[in-house]
């Protein structure tokens, strides 16, 4: 069988450093043009909005022309995963089979991020993860929506042995494809994660675990200034937020919101918490919308409206806690995380 120019070509494993450990901490400016071209293909399947195919406008050009078939699409309003929603395509044209998961656009979304507290998971899936703690709403959901999302997954896998495995999503739904391909990969199958704008998922030892895995690569992009990606990280000086760590590596697109990058403009960080690219940026600089929903492209191309977080501030205390953080209720853009 021909090997697919998207295949995923494995990175070195990361140089892992703490909270201060900067000497271990490294960046490479610029990416090469393959891995470059399969982050521009992939954005285009963290933007879909149903069917795998649908974009609107031209906006998805790549995955609108391959040949394509919806095998799933889910939109539960259970507990813990209320509208999460997704679909499971065949790509045949690239050899790939994709899991993606939709980003927060509505409150009770709203309210899975927000569910920050951890859960021990020193078993993590199939395997030992000593120390190991996870965002619980992120967590949660998973658990709630595997039985739904792996089922035609592992049938596809079944039927189509070589093709590539992919998950892939945009903030939420980047955190949901990194927790559900690490929890996975656990019980064997090879797993890539394609991750936009992904909230931190967990503690130091739980983003060392799921760095450090050999069956699959954990893509996480970044944007400038976004927000989303630091957030939980920059807040861990608050008493009610626990330590949270980010995965590495970290590409980290530096453009500008609304500005095509190009395999220069994204550095390679390595290290978990490397404080050179996203997480540079603190609370203080406060929330960048823009940032947020420009990943090579416009991440909100959907019709339909894209949700303001002041719509949720009265929701719980936890989006009451986070608006008075931010200051949001003066923040009239939508956020769309």
């Amino acid at each position: 069988m021909r090997r697919s120019p998207l295949r995923t070509v494995r990175q070195p494993a990361a140089r892992i450093a703490c909270r201060g450990q900067l000497q271990w901490l490294t960046s490479s400016p610029g990416i090469s043009q393959e891995l470059f071209d399969r982050f521009s293909f992939f954005a285009e399947y963290a933007a879909g909005c149903h069917d795998g195919v649908d974009c609107g406008a031209g906006n998805c050009p790549n995955v609108t022309s391959a040949n394509t078939t919806t095998v799933a699409e889910f939109n539960s309003t259970s507990l813990y995963n209320q509208g999460v929603s997704g679909f499971v395509t065949l790509d045949h044209t690239n050899e790939l089979i994709v899991l993606q998961f939709g980003g927060t656009n509505t409150c009770p979304k709203v309210d899975v991020d927000l569910d920050y507290d951890f859960v021990n998971v020193t078993t993590f899936g199939a395997a030992s993860c000593s120390g190991c703690q996870i965002h619980q709403g992120f967590w949660r959901t998973w658990i709630n929506t595997k039985n739904v999302t792996l089922p035609p997954v592992e049938r596809a896998m079944a039927q189509y042995s070589e093709y590539e495995v992919v998950f892939v999503g945009h903030s939420l739904g980047a955190a949901l494809a990194t927790v559900g391909a690490a929890e996975f990969r656990t019980h064997g199958p090879n797993v890539t994660v394609y991750s936009y704008a992904s909230p931190s998922v967990g503690n130091f030892e739980l983003s060392e675990f799921i760095s450090n895995q050999t069956n699959g690569v954990t893509y996480r992009l970044t944007h400038s200034d976004d927000i989303v990606p630091r957030i939980l990280y920059d807040a861990a000086w608050m008493w009610f937020i626990p330590d949270y760590s980010q995965l590495s590596p970290e590409y980290w697109i530096t453009t500008p919101s609304h500005v095509t990058p190009n395999a220069s403009s994204i550095q390679e960080l390595e290290g978990i918490n490397n404080t050179e690219g996203n997480l540079q940026y603190g609370l203080r600089d406060g929330p960048e919308p823009a940032a947020h929903l420009w990943y090579i492209q416009n991440m909100t191309i959907c019709p339909g409206p894209i949700l303001s977080l002041p719509a949720c501030c009265n929701d719980t205390y936890r989006t009451q806690e986070l608006c008075e953080l931010l200051g949001v209720q003066n923040l009239t853009a939508a956020t769309g995380t």
